[in-house]
């Protein structure tokens, strides 16, 4: 669960924390980890969409692009978090989406604001 003290905040004993309230960031044990705008792009859309399909994922992240090329953006951003040991996406057949282990900020402030509104 977040702080109550700030609503930006993620829980700080989750493995992995991700941050999208004020700025984008992504921690592994409070540390910050560097990753690359396209894998900021995914990981985005996976904390704001839940678990997708390969394709629509390719598809939403690069519409400008051929299915094939899309797709290969894709392999490419999954191949670099892998080189990098930034373990944060479960893969299920052709769906992705981030495990339990990665805290949100966006799943906690909802989760808060829905205490408060239903109080």
């Amino acid at each position: 669960m977040a702080s109550t003290s700030d609503p930006h905040s993620v829980d700080a004993t989750a493995p992995w924390q991700l941050s999208l309230l004020g700025f984008w960031q992504l921690r592994r044990k409070q540390q910050p980890v560097d990753v690359g705008g396209n894998v900021r792009r995914l990981l985005a859309l996976l904390a704001l969409k839940g678990s997708r399909d390969r394709s629509y994922i390719a598809g939403l992240l690069w519409p400008e692009h051929t299915e094939s090329h899309a797709h290969g953006n894709l392999r490419a951003t999954l191949s670099r978090l892998h080189q990098r040991r930034v373990d944060v996406l479960d893969i299920s057949g052709q769906a992705l989406s981030l495990p339990a282990s990665v805290a949100v900020d966006v799943h906690d402030f909802l989760a808060t604001a829905d205490t408060v509104l239903t109080f």
